[in-house]
């Protein structure tokens, strides 16, 4: 029984993302055009980063999560990063 005075912490549970390259196949060095599902379950997401390696190549602070990326390598991996409206951050796969 929990009683009716009691604080229950609230629990931020991390935003979702996956990260897809739009278009076909390219050749290096190209420009590609990267898009990011997100979504957050008990909140909003505020703003999708993408990366490759560990730095930012760019950033999306609206649906759709897309940037746009210059000079990008044969084989690049790439990754997405979440960020809710409480600050919790979800990762993609690579």
């Amino acid at each position: 029984i929990i009683p009716a005075t009691a604080v229950l912490p609230l629990v931020n549970a991390a935003p979702t993302a996956s990260v897809a390259m739009v278009g076909g196949t390219l050749v290096a060095p190209a420009t590609v055009v990267l898009e990011a599902t997100a979504q957050d379950d008990d909140g909003q997401v505020r703003r999708v980063d993408f990366y490759h390696g560990g730095a930012v190549i760019g950033s999306a602070t609206a649906a759709p999560w897309r940037c746009t990326w210059a000079g990008a390598p044969a084989g690049a991996v790439v990754h997405a990063r979440a960020t809710d409206d409480r600050g919790a951050v979800g990762r993609s796969a690579d």
